[in-house]
C-alpha cells in the first residue's frame, strides 16, 4: 500500500503539468458565440465574427424558399464568405439575402451554383469564379445591385433564367463559347451595362436578355446566332454596334429583329463582321433642378487581365457648355497577379484621357479610384507609385472584403532603383472572436481578434467589418496587445450602420496582436471618432476627421515575439516539460522496481 501511494505521488507532477497546459490553452482559443452545423453530407458551416466558412468535401444541401439555410437567421451579420477548395457545389438558396457580403471567391472545385444562391446580396461587388464552374442556376445573382464586372470562366456550359437580373452596377459582361444553354432575362434591367460579349454557341438569343439595359452600346454575338427572340434588346436605346461574323443575309435578318426592339438602330446602328473594340463608351444626359445639366460619360474596358471603368460627370449650364465642373470615378478589377504592369499602362492612359478631355472645359472637383484586388489582394509597390502624389481618393478592396481608404497624396513613393519597388503587399486582414480571457479582461462579451496578413507602412482609413446587428452605432475600442498580455488602447471609433469600424492607421505589423472591444465599460468616450454618415445624429463631442491622429501600430516584445506567440511558446514548454519529467519519473520508477526485484531475489537466496 505504501509503494502504491508513492507511485501515485510520483505521477502527480506530470499530471499537474498536463492539467495546467490544458487550462492554459483554453484561454487562447475563442469560446464566444460561434454558430456551426452541417450543410451537406461531408460539408459543415461555421459562423465566427461575421465570417461564414463552408468546409468539407462534396455538395452543399439544396435549400428551399420555405426551408432556408441554417445561417439565414444570421444573414445580416455575415460579412465574409469562405468556401473550402473541396466543396463541389453551392446549394439552392444557400446565401439568399446575405446582403452584407462584399466579395466572394469561388474555388475551382465548385461545379454548380444553385438557383437563388446569392439573390439579394446587395453589397456583393466582386465575384471571383473558379475555373471548374459548369452551371449558374436561375436567379443565382438576381438583385446583386453592387456587382460591377462579370467574366465567367471558359468552363461554363449553362446560364439560368434571370441569373444576373437587376444587377444595376454591372458595366460589362463576358459569356464564353462553351455555354450551350441560356435562359431568358439573364441581364434584364442591368441599367448601367455598357458592353457585352456573348460568345455562347447559341442559335437564338433568348427573349428579354438585355431588356431595360438603357446604356448598352456594344454587343458581340457568336456567328452561330440565327434569331433574336422577342424583346431581347427592348429599351436598349443607346445600342449602336453589333459585332457578328455570320453571312450578310444572316446579319440582315438580325438587324430586322434588333430594329423591332430599338427603332433608332436602323438609323445610327450597324452590324460589323469585325471584332468588338477594346473599350466601349456610353452616356446619359440629366437635367437638374438648379437649371444645370449633367453629362455622364462611361468608358468600359474588359479582357482576361483587367476590367477598367471610368465615369466622368460634367455639370454645366446649357448657356455655357465650356464651363462648369466635373468629377471622375475610376474602377479597376485586376483579374490576374501578373497583370499589374498592364494595369499601370491602362490607368496612365485613363488619367491622360480625362485630363486632356476635360481640364480645359471645366474645373476638377474630385477623383476617386476603387481598386478591387483579386488573388489575395497582392498589390505591387510600382502600381501604388503611379497614384502617389495625386489628388485622388483610393478605395482598395481586398479579395476577402478588407477595405482600405487612402489619400494618394499620402502614399510614400518607393525607391525606383530598389528591388522592393517590385514587391507586393497584401492588404487583407482577418477577424475572429477573441478568447474568453480577453473578453474577461476587457469586461465585454463583444470582442474580436484582428490579424493583418502583411505589415503595411501606409497612412490609411482601414474599415474593419464587424457583424452589423451586433455592432452598428456601438463604440469600438482598438487595442494593441502588449508583451505582458495587457491591452493598450490606441483608438476609439463609432461603428457605422453597416458594421464598419473606421480606424485611422499609419502602419501595422503582421506579427503584432490587435483586439477590438465594443462598448467596453469604464472607457472614456470623449475622443470617439464618428464617421461622416453618422455625424448628423450627434452634436458633441466630435473629433473632426481632418484632425484625426493616425496611429502607428505593431510594437512587439524585446524578444521579437508577440504576446500570443509567447503564450504558445509557454504551452510548448509546459508540454515538453511534461513529457520529459514524465519520462524521467517512469525510468526512475522502473529502475527502482528492478532494484527491489534484485533485492528480493538476494534475500530469498540467503533465506534458502
Amino acid at each position: 500500500m505504501h509503494r502504491t501511494t508513492k507511485q501515485l505521488n510520483m505521477l502527480r507532477v506530470p499530471l499537474i503539468l498536463i492539467i495546467c497546459s490544458v487550462l492554459l490553452s483554453l484561454f487562447v482559443f475563442p469560446v464566444s458565440a460561434v454558430e456551426s452545423g452541417a450543410c451537406g453530407e461531408g460539408v459543415t458551416w461555421e459562423l465566427n465574427a461575421g465570417t461564414l466558412t463552408i468546409r468539407g468535401k462534396g455538395s452543399m444541401t439544396d435549400y428551399k424558399d420555405r426551408e432556408l439555410a441554417p445561417w439565414y437567421e444570421f444573414r445580416e451579420d455575415i460579412v465574409r464568405l469562405e468556401i473550402s477548395p473541396e466543396v463541389t457545389s453551392i446549394g439552392n438558396f444557400a446565401f439568399y439575402g446575405c446582403k452584407n457580403i462584399t466579395t466572394v471567391e469561388i474555388p475551382n472545385s465548385v461545379k454548380t451554383i444553385g438557383k437563388f444562391a446569392f439573390t439579394s446580396c446587395e453589397r456583393l461587388s466582386v465575384v471571383q469564379f473558379g475555373g471548374g464552374l459548369l452551371s449558374i442556376g436561375e436567379s443565382a445573382f438576381n438583385n446583386c445591385t453592387s456587382l460591377t464586372s462579370l467574366r465567367v470562366p471558359y468552363s461554363l456550359t449553362s446560364l439560368g433564367t434571370q441569373a444576373f437580373y437587376r444587377c444595376e452596377s454591372l458595366y460589362s459582361v463576358y459569356i464564353p463559347s462553351e455555354v450551350q444553354t441560356m435562359g431568358n432575362s439573364v441581364f434584364a434591367y442591368c441599367e448601367n451595362l455598357v458592353r457585352a460579349e456573348v460568345e455562347a454557341r447559341l442559335e437564338t438569343l433568348p427573349s428579354w436578355t438585355f431588356y431595360g439595359c438603357d446604356l448598352l452600346s456594344e454587343v458581340a454575338l457568336a456567328d452561330s446566332v440565327r434569331d433574336i427572340d422577342n424583346n431581347a434588346f427592348e429599351q436598349c436605346d443607346e445600342l449602336a454596334n453589333i459585332y457578328f461574323a455570320g453571312t450578310d443575309e444572316q446579319a440582315e435578318q438580325l438587324e430586322k429583329q434588333i430594329t423591332a426592339d430599338v427603332p433608332a438602330f436602323e438609323i445610327r446602328g450597324y452590324i460589323s463582321s469585325g471584332e468588338i473594340s477594346p473599350s466601349s463608351t456610353s452616356g446619359r444626359y440629366v437635367e437638374n433642378d438648379d437649371q444645370t445639366v449633367t453629362q455622364t460619360n462611361i468608358t468600359v474596358m474588359q479582357d482576361d487581365r483587367i476590367s477598367l471603368v471610368h465615369t466622368v460627370n460634367k455639370t454645366y449650364t446649357p448657356e455655357s457648355s465650356e464651363k462648369g465642373s466635373y468629377t471622375a470615378d475610376i474602377s479597376l478589377t485586376v483579374e490576374q497577379n501578373d497583370a499589374w504592369d498592364y494595369a499601370i499602362d491602362q490607368v496612365q492612359q485613363t488619367f491622360s484621357y480625362i485630363t486632356n478631355t476635360y481640364s480645359d472645359q471645366a474645373n476638377m472637383e474630385g477623383m476617386s479610384f476603387t481598386l478591387y484586388a483579386k488573388n489575395d489582394a497582392q498589390i505591387t509597390n510600382e502600381f501604388l507609385d503611379e497614384l502617389s502624389g495625386r489628388d485622388i481618393k483610393l478605395v482598395l478592396v481586398a479579395s476577402n472584403g478588407s477595405t482600405w481608404k487612402v489619400n494618394c497624396e499620402d502614399i510614400k513613393k518607393s525607391d525606383s532603383d530598389s528591388p522592393s519597388n517590385k514587391l507586393v503587399v497584401n492588404y487583407s486582414h482577418q477577424i475572429t472572436e477573441a478568447s474568453k480571457d480577453t473578453c474577461q479582461k476587457l469586461g465585454t462579451d463583444d470582442c474580436y481578434r484582428l490579424v493583418f496578413t502583411d505589415s503595411v507602412d501606409q497612412k490609411a482609413e482601414v474599415l474593419v467589418q464587424l457583424p452589423p446587428q451586433a455592432s452598428a452605432q456601438s463604440n469600438a475600442f482598438f487595442y494593441q496587445v502588449e508583451p505582458d498580455g495587457s491591452h493598450k488602447r490606441v483608438q476609439a471609433v463609432m461603428v457605422d450602420n453597416n458594421g464598419n469600424a473606421h480606424f485611422y492607421i499609419a502602419s501595422v505589423n503582421k506579427d503584432a496582436e490587435y483586439v477590438i472591444g465594443l462598448n467596453v465599460p469604464g472607457e472614456s468616450t470623449e475622443d470617439v471618432i464618428i464617421p461622416d454618415e453618422l455625424r448628423e445624429q450627434y452634436d458633441s463631442p466630435l473629433l473632426r476627421l481632418e484632425n484625426v491622429p493616425y496611429v502607428e501600430l505593431g510594437r512587439v516584445s524585446s524578444l521579437g515575439i508577440t504576446g500570443n506567440q509567447l503564450m504558445w511558446i509557454l504551452i510548448g514548454v509546459l508540454l515538453g516539460t511534461t513529457v520529459i519529467v514524465g519520462g524521467i519519473m517512469l525510468m526512475w520508477n522502473k529502475n527502482k522496481q528492478k532494484k527491489l526485484a534484485w533485492k528480493k531475489l538476494e534475500e530469498s537466496k540467503k533465506a534458502g
